[in-house]
Parts: structure tokens; C-alpha cells; sequence
């Protein structure tokens, strides 16, 4: 039984993958077909091409040499001695990595595995842990001829000192199911050049309230054997990698309606046979969603700076039919869904050449330019947001206010009430577009909960249950991090004062203010209050004693003067 329908639904523009979530459906998922991601500008952080003995390695049952032929260049290590063939690299400081890779066969012109008896598992284990973590099973069958496995170095895996290993389970003895590596080497999470991107609108709802309502984007990097997610969150006090505050888990209590998601690709997804997959995982029964217009492909100029649609042919109308990796779905069935494929996008002559065509953008209403960096309207200079009303939907500065609510529920922050978080769901609060280019401070006063156990205004007690603020530059497709403020401290309010980076001051900047995690409904309580985006910082004294005036009015001193003294113009001594 189909579990989708290709049909114009859910308020899409022309066609869209539709899954209905009637009842029968066991699983509902829509997958690429394998895509060439590579790209020749990865760099390796950390490499072994077993060129001769490498030093502080665990090895057992293995030569250095070219029995099994070339495997990626030069000599390789070969399993091939009697009893137990293990390698395992030294213990790494993983934190800044977020790909393993190597090259790997078995068999080939040597003697091949027999049966999943003969499997090699890749696992991970960190110092101080006794249990190791299986990052994969290479099975005795796949790997025939000289492949890349890449796979994802999880944050979990990112300490100060993990090692991964490569385990033979069972082999006939000498010269027998023999397997080898070359070039071992590990990546940073995120490439150094942008180089490759995915795009797609996706519909949680269509049009109806659904909670639980979920779907993950994964990729997989050995014809579908085994999926990761694309991008999983590293953040503040429960995360020791680099800073990545986004997870490709799609839930239908942070999006409604139709949502245009973008997501630069991670070097573990940059290989040459990249599958992508959107995996329903919450409830199947009653929950609808969608998929549209769906690109996979070399990046447009600056992700269209999130205001612009990327095509592979220009800033143009899509055309009606599936061009290499890009697919509008308007068209009938039987062309995206051939037989023996059902719930799979085929993405008819998918390789995607890192050196040919770039992708262009189509802007959306109201911008232009080759990144559509250009706007057609102006965008407010300065803000100052007191909070005095009660209706959130009056508060045009900001583009998104979730989980919270005007009130006195954490006490005066500076006069009156103030914007309180203390609901269920996901709590955070987003500006509007900005021109922050004459700005160079962003200051607001914030309070994370109350030292009374009797307050309202219940503190955060865990950490990940902090205020992160961030700031984006291109629609939030990238959030950077300004600064992030602990649950263990700001229990009474506080006025914070932030000086923007050069990047945070141009025109289209947007402020986030998150909470990643929180208990429940009434608890880990925080507010903000009195939000000033200025060129100058208020409840300050800067003062180079040129007017006499401000002086006196800002200072008191004592037997005293100003007037140049020491070389300076004008001091006080």
C-alpha cells in the first residue's frame, strides 16, 4: 500500500511529496539516490597512510605492504596473519574533529570474506569509559574493491582523548579473508569552503495541529547500509566539539505551515556516493507532512544569504521535470517513483560536478542580487523594547516569540513586567531584520530564575538549560554565538552589555535569544526586559572630558579640576 501521494496538497506550490499518515503505513520515508558530493578541497586535521610502522598504534594480525594491490595510494596495512587482527588508532583529542575517514577492501585480488562471520566492525571507545561504541559493520560482501567509509564523529565521541578501532570477529587463518586499510584521517565537522548545500520545504501540519509530529534528515555514505544525521547539536556545557547549534530533527512543535530549510553539508556527507533520506519518527497514524522543491548540490553564494531558492540552471522559474538534483515534483508519478522504488526520490542522472555549473538563486519577494544580499525595503537602525504590552503579536521588532509571556512572573528587571519564558515547548525569542551597520552594542536586562525556592521565577538547575544568544546573517541558516549565559549564574537581574563583531553589524542581522532544554512548563524560568540595539551604550558613563558639562553632570569629584595636564588635551586631576 502507498503511503504518499505526488499531488498538489498541503498548500503547496504545484506538486509535493505528500504522506497522509493513514493507517497501514508502517514507514514513511523519502530517499535520494546516491549523489557525487566530493569535493577536492577536504584537508585532513590528523592522517596515517601506513606508508611504514606508525607509532602508538594497537596492531595485531597485520603487515604493511601491497598484497591486496593499491588500495588508496602507496602501501597499505593488510590483515592476513593468524589469530586476532585488530588496528586501533592512539587515543586522539577529537574535540575540533567531526569525520572519520579511510579507505578499506576485502578481498579484491586477495582472499575474500565468506560469510557476515567474516565482518570487521569499526568502533570508537573514549578514555574512561570500558564500553566501546560500534560506528559500523563492514560487511564481507560490500567492499570488494577499494572504497571510502566515512563516518560521523558524533559529539558524544568529540573528548580529549578517543580512539577508534577496526575488529575482525572470525577468519580462517593465514592468507585467508584478508582485508586492509590506507589513509586514515579525520575531518573537522564542517569543511573550510562551504562547497555543498542541501535545500527543501517541508510541511509538519498540512494545515492542522499535529504534536509529536517529527522527521529527521540523515544521510548515508554506503548505499544505504547504515544513516546519520546530517547535523546534530553541539552546544554550551554538554557538548565539548565546536559550536553547531542545529539538529536536523524536524519537529511540528518548532515549524507550521511550509518552511524552506537550508543546511550546508558536513565533510562526512561529501563523498561520491551521498544518499539523502527524510525519515518520519515520530507517530505515523494521523500525522501528515510534505516535502517540495528539493536541491542537493555545489552551494549558491552565500546560501542565497536565506532569501532565495537555489537552481541549477539560474535565476529562473523551475522547469516542470527533475534536472540532475533538483526536483519541483511536478510531474506525474510514474517519472519520480519507478517501479520497485516507492517513498524514493530519483534524482534521474544525480552526480553533481563540483567544478561545472554553479548554483544560481531565484530571490524571494523583496530581495535581489547575485546572493540576494539586496533589499528592496529598509530595515530599522535602532530598537528599545520595554515589553509594556501584554499582546506578543504588537511586538513588530521581533520575527519570532515562543514559550513565553508578559508578566511580573520573575519580578521587576527594570520597571514594570517583562518578557517571560516559562512555558512548555521551545523557548526563544527572534528579531526581526536589522540594519545593525551604525550599531555597536547590543544591551538588555536578563535574569535565569530566582535564589528563592519560592519563587515563580524557578531557576535552571542543569546544565544545557542556559540563554544562548546568537546572531545570523542569513535568515538563520548559520547561528554564531555572542555569548552564553549559565544556569548557575544570573538569578537576579542583570543589565548585559554586548559589543558586536564586524560581522554581526550589517544590514538583515537577526538576534536569538534560546533555550536549548528545559524541564517543563513552570520550570527553569528565565526573562528579559528593556532590549536596546544603539551606536551608544545606555546606563553607562564614556566620557574624554572635552565637555565640561557632562562631566559635572555625570561625575562628583573633590578638589579636583579639569583641564590638559600630563600631554592629554583635557583629564581630571
Amino acid at each position: 500500500m502507498l503511503s504518499f501521494y505526488l499531488q498538489h496538497s498541503c498548500q503547496s506550490d504545484g506538486n509535493s511529496i505528500y504522506f497522509h499518515g493513514n493507517e497501514g503505513s508502517e514507514f514513511n520515508f523519502a530517499t535520494t539516490r546516491d549523489v557525487d558530493l566530493s569535493t577536492e578541497d577536504i584537508q585532513a586535521q590528523w592522517s596515517e597512510e601506513f606508508e611504514s610502522q606508525p607509532t602508538g598504534w594497537d596492531i595485531l594480525g597485520a603487515v604493511i605492504g601491497t598484497e591486496c594491490g593499491t588500495i588508496e595510494s602507496g602501501l597499505s596495512m593488510v590483515f592476513l596473519k593468524d589469530g586476532e587482527r585488530k588496528i586501533c588508532t592512539p587515543y586522539l583529542d577529537t574535540t575540533g574533529y567531526g569525520n572519520l575517514r579511510f579507505y578499506f577492501v576485502m578481498g579484491g585480488i586477495c582472499d575474500p570474506g565468506e560469510s557476515h562471520e567474516n565482518d570487521i566492525i569499526l568502533y570508537a571507545k573514549t578514555e574512561g569509559r570500558k564500553e566501546h561504541i560500534t560506528l559500523d559493520t563492514l560487511s564481507y560482501s560490500s567492499y570488494k574493491v577499494p572504497s571510502l567509509v566515512s563516518v560521523v564523529i558524533n559529539p558524544e565521541l568529540q573528548t580529549p582523548a578517543t580512539r577508534f578501532c577496526l575488529r575482525q570477529k572470525n577468519h580462517q587463518g593465514h592468507n585467508r579473508n584478508v582485508w586492509a586499510i590506507d589513509f586514515f584521517h579525520v575531518l573537522p565537522v564542517l569543511p573550510s569552503t562551504m562547497s555543498h548545500m542541501i535545500q527543501f520545504s517541508i510541511n509538519l501540519g498540512c494545515g492542522t495541529q499535529q504534536p509529536g509530529n517529527s522527521v529527521s534528515l540523515e544521510f548515508s555514505t554506503n548505499h544505504g547500509r547504515s544513516w546519520s544525521l546530517l547535523h546534530t547539536e553541539c552546544l554550551p556545557e554538554i557538548c565539548a566539539g565546536p559550536h553547531l547549534p542545529h539538529s536536523t530533527i524536524y519537529s511540528s512543535e518548532n515549524y507550521s505551515g511550509w518552511n524552506r530549510i537550508t543546511i550546508p553539508l558536513p565533510n562526512a556527507a561529501l563523498t561520491r556516493d551521498t544518499r539523502i533520506c527524510w525519515r518520519q519518527t515520530g507517530p505515523i497514524l494521523g500525522n501528515m507532512w510534505a516535502i517540495d522543491n528539493v536541491y542537493v548540490g555545489p552551494s549558491c553564494l552565500k546560501f542565497c544569504s536565506g532569501r532565495g531558492q537555489c537552481t541549477r540552471h539560474g535565476c529562473k522559474l523551475p522547469v516542470p521535470s527533475v534536472f540532475g538534483v533538483r526536483t519541483g515534483f511536478d510531474m506525474d508519478a510514474s517519472h519520480v517513483f519507478p517501479q520497485g522504488l516507492l517513498a524514493t526520490i530519483t534524482l534521474i542522472g544525480g552526480v553533481v560536478d563540483a567544478g561545472g555549473a554553479r548554483a544560481c538563486a531565484r530571490c524571494d519577494p523583496g530581495f535581489s542580487g547575485p546572493a540576494c544580499e539586496m533589499a528592496s525595503q529598509t530595515f530599522p537602525m535602532f530598537i528599545s523594547e520595554s515589553f509594556g504590552s501584554s499582546r506578543l503579536s504588537s511586538y513588530h521588532n521581533f520575527y519570532s516569540i515562543r514559550g513565553a509571556e508578559v508578566s511580573f512572573g520573575c519580578g521587576v528587571l527594570t520597571s514594570g513586567k517583562a518578557l517571560v519564558f516559562n512555558k512548555d515547548g521551545r523557548r526563544q525569542l527572534i528579531t526581526s531584520f536589522l540594519d545593525s551597520s551604525q550599531s555597536r552594542f547590543l544591551q538588555f536586562t536578563l535574569r535565569l530564575g530566582s535564589k528563592s525556592v519560592l519563587s515563580t521565577c524557578k531557576a535552571p538547575d542543569q546544565p544545557g538549560e542556559g540563554v544562548l544568544l546568537h546572531y545570523s546573517y542569513d535568515n538563520g541558516i548559520t547561528w554564531k554565538l555572542l555569548e552564553h549565559y549559565s544556569y548557575l549564574n544570573y538569578h537576579e537581574p542583570r543589565i548585559v552589555s554586548v559589543e558586536l563583531p564586524d560581522d554581526a553589524r550589517q544590514l538583515g542581522i537577526q538576534f536569538r535569544w534560546w533555550q536549548p532544554y528545559h524541564s517543563s512548563q513552570g520550570e527553569d524560568v528565565w526573562a528579559v526586559d528593556e532590549i536596546i540595539m544603539t551606536s551608544v551604550l545606555f546606563n553607562s558613563i564614556s566620557l574624554d572630558f572635552t565637555n565640561l558639562v557632562e562631566v559635572t553632570q555625570s561625575l562628583g569629584f573633590y578638589l579636583g579640576n579639569v583641564q590638559p595636564y600630563c600631554g592629554h588635551d583635557w583629564t581630571l586631576w
